[in-house]
């Protein structure tokens, strides 16, 4: 087989431990979650083959009035299976990072991280479920945003064990706007504090006085979907009395950030300043664990409420 073939199906088909993230690039410094970036992640052909087929055209397509949009590699759609037949490299990146093999390695590097999710308290109980490969999945989708987006601090939901983004922009150089931040609880921050920025703060569970065993809670700022909408200055004056920033992830090409999913992970993303005309282009890779049929039953009791009560007022 002539070598050059080689070569090009090497660059087009990384082997699957380019993928890994191994476990001396993750910092564990930060005393209340793990967050980490790691540049040159793959190989720079492929990464350039992954930028070069981007949607881009689709996802504007999918934008209509919004102002950012997503597409789940498994969601279904027609549209999303013929992109990715149409798309050897994206095919490929799906396949690496849905395949058992990487799940496992993953699991074994972050494993620390995901017991201690868990209060002290429950961890005995639930340790065994969270490392269990068979409790958990993996999605990929990509994301596509511009310019007066904001997904405002928020620490992701309760479900979701890692989070991996990869930067797509269409330039090779790095952007002072478009990236990350991540913030940090001040001295005295706690979790009765974040109560009012999370579930716990609405429906039938704002009566419930528990929360401090939840296995993870999620919590966010009010965001900016579409034009017109106009965050709350009186919340993000709360917030800040609470959270200070820390790390900001640039948007870089070939530059992976993550972080396991806590109480405390609260990052965001600002496009108040993104370039006019341009989009920003990620990939978002997370494990989640798979809901109990218990994870639904707060819920499930609050619609009922929240019929009952409708049903009350009509009948007045």
């Amino acid at each position: 087989m002539n070598s050059n073939a080689n070569e090009s199906d090497a660059i087009s088909s990384p082997p699957l431990a380019k993928f890994l993230i191994s476990d001396y690039l993750v910092r564990r410094t930060n005393p209340s979650y793990v967050h980490f970036w790691v540049d040159d992640f793959l190989p720079a052909t492929f990464d350039s083959e992954l930028r070069s087929e981007y949607p881009t055209d689709l996802m504007i397509s999918r934008l209509k009035n919004r102002l950012s949009v997503n597409l789940n590699f498994h969601d279904g759609s027609s549209e999303t299976r013929a992109f990715l037949e149409s798309s050897p490299a994206w095919q490929r990146y799906y396949e690496a990072f849905t395949s058992q093999a990487w799940l496992e390695a993953t699991i074994r590097t972050f494993r620390r991280e995901f017991v201690r999710r868990y209060p002290l308290a429950l961890r005995p109980l639930l340790a065994a479920r969270v490392l269990n490969s068979s409790n958990l999945e993996v999605t990929v989708a990509l994301s596509f945003s511009k310019r007066g987006f904001l997904l405002a601090p928020h620490s992701d939901d309760k479900f979701k064990l890692l989070t991996l983004i990869h930067y797509l922009p269409v330039q090779s150089g790095a952007e002072l706007t478009g990236g990350t931040g991540f913030f940090l609880p001040r001295e005295g921050c706690s979790l009765t504090d974040i109560r009012q920025f999370s579930e716990w703060s609405r429906g039938l569970r704002k009566f419930l006085f528990f929360y401090p065993l939840a296995p993870a809670i999620d919590s966010s700022l009010t965001r900016r979907y579409e034009e017109g909408e106009i965050p709350n200055p009186a919340e993000r004056a709360r917030f800040e009395a609470l959270f200070e920033r820390g790390d900001y992830v640039e948007y870089r090409a070939n530059r992976m950030a993550g972080f396991v999913k806590n109480n405390w992970t609260f990052h965001e993303v600002d496009l108040s300043d993104f370039p006019e005309g341009e989009f920003r282009r990620a990939a978002l890779v997370n494990i989640r664990l798979r809901p109990t049929r218990w994870a639904g039953l707060i819920p499930t009791l609050e619609r009922q409420m929240s019929r009952i009560k409708q049903m009350m007022r009509r009948s007045r």
